[in-house]
């Protein structure tokens, strides 16, 4: 697969984006709970510049966990055994399903982004598939002018996909990049998380918060650490997005579609 050093967010001359959209529409300036923060932190995530948002909070930039979620990962986070330290510690789709995906209004090129990030799980002969819907799908797909990237979450307590992906920008990229970060916010609807969740930021050490017990590699993925650079920097759900970008699973996620789903 082609790529572009990821250790560089944007440089004019080599034209780096950040993956997952930071600048993102005005949140309600709410103070997030201490106890909210705690939470999340002991749940691996990274609890700088996280933001209240209606019914639920932004995290690391593109996630979004209703109040709902967060309480329910939680819980299950606090129950949990040592088998179940993997990244998918949080809320999975239930599965044999077909999720439906709908889009109107998107301009051409994000429109086919999307057709192509649907066939990339579709073409995976998982036990979840997704199908493109005029309206009212379980995954809605809104499109925003302003910068470029995507805003997705994860999915819900029982057992559904999150319902809606907002991909911002991008009509100036490429279609393969438009396919890469669709397909990326996808991945976060059905349950993944980042892969470089240790160096969450392409240009420096920052990392996702974890706690000794936690964020497992998927077996058969590499799982890299603070002091391991053993890491799929071709995967997809990587948090940074070159303009290089082919659009496509990389072996690696492939395993971890298949162990998942």
């Amino acid at each position: 697969m082609k790529r572009v050093s990821l250790w560089v967010c944007f440089i004019a001359a080599i034209f780096f984006i950040p993956a997952c959209q930071e600048d993102l529409q005005e949140p309600e300036q709410d103070t997030v709970p201490e106890e909210v923060l705690s939470q999340l932190q002991e749940m691996f995530f990274d609890t700088e510049g996280v933001e209240r948002v209606p019914n639920g909070y932004l995290v690391e930039g593109d996630i979004i966990l209703t109040d709902e979620a967060l309480a329910h990962m939680y819980e299950r986070f606090q129950n949990r055994t040592a088998t179940e330290e993997q990244f998918h510690t949080y809320n999975l789709v239930t599965t044999p399903r077909v999720i439906t995906v709908s889009g109107s209004g998107l301009p051409t090129i994000i429109s086919q982004g999307l057709d192509l990030a649907i066939e990339n799980f579709n073409n995976e002969n998982l036990t979840l598939s997704m199908s493109r819907v005029g309206s009212g799908g379980d995954i809605n797909v809104n499109w925003d002018p302003s910068g470029n990237g995507g805003v997705a979450g994860f999915p819900t307590s029982g057992g559904d996909p999150f319902s809606s992906v907002t991909i911002f920008g991008l009509t100036t990229f490429p279609l393969d990049v438009v396919e890469h970060v669709v397909t990326h916010e996808l991945g976060h609807c059905v349950g993944f998380r980042h892969t470089n969740w240790f160096r969450r930021n392409c240009s420096g050490p920052k990392k996702e918060r974890r706690d000794p017990e936690g964020a497992v590699g998927i077996p058969g993925t590499p799982t890299g650490t603070k002091g391991n650079s053993q890491i799929d920097f071709d995967s997809i759900m990587i948090a940074c997005f070159s303009g290089n970008e082919d659009g496509e699973f990389s072996n690696f996620d492939k395993i971890a579609l298949d162990y998942l789903y």
